[in-house]
């Protein structure tokens, strides 16, 4: 399995994962749980737009390929333009409460 194909399972809601990404279908994260790229949450998706690494930037663009972008610039873009309803921009804090208080982990 790759990258990619983890990100695919995360978009369809199923566990999978690979030596640096992995996801339980509700939230994937990159290197381990420190670092959350999004989360899927009462009908939204959660997207951290906080940096980590070049590694997790990659990650982080996979992810907004599967939802339609092809960057994750293009993706905030949208979601700031109001193009994009069912995306929130979030950071890695916020979004590791997010994780922590709605049993998603």
């Amino acid at each position: 399995m790759n990258n990619r194909q983890v990100v695919e399972m995360w978009d369809n809601g199923f566990c999978a994962k690979t030596d640096h990404l992995f996801t339980n279908g509700k939230v994937i994260w990159s290197y381990g749980a420190h670092y959350p790229i999004a989360a899927k949450f009462n009908g939204n998706i959660y997207f951290n737009t906080q940096g980590y690494s070049q590694t997790t930037a990659v990650h982080t663009g996979h992810v907004a390929k599967v939802l339609g972008y092809n960057t994750a610039k293009e993706l905030i873009k949208a979601v700031k333009n109001n193009v994009q309803n069912n995306i929130c921009l979030t950071n890695t804090k916020q979004l590791k409460v997010l994780i922590a208080t709605s049993g998603l982990s």
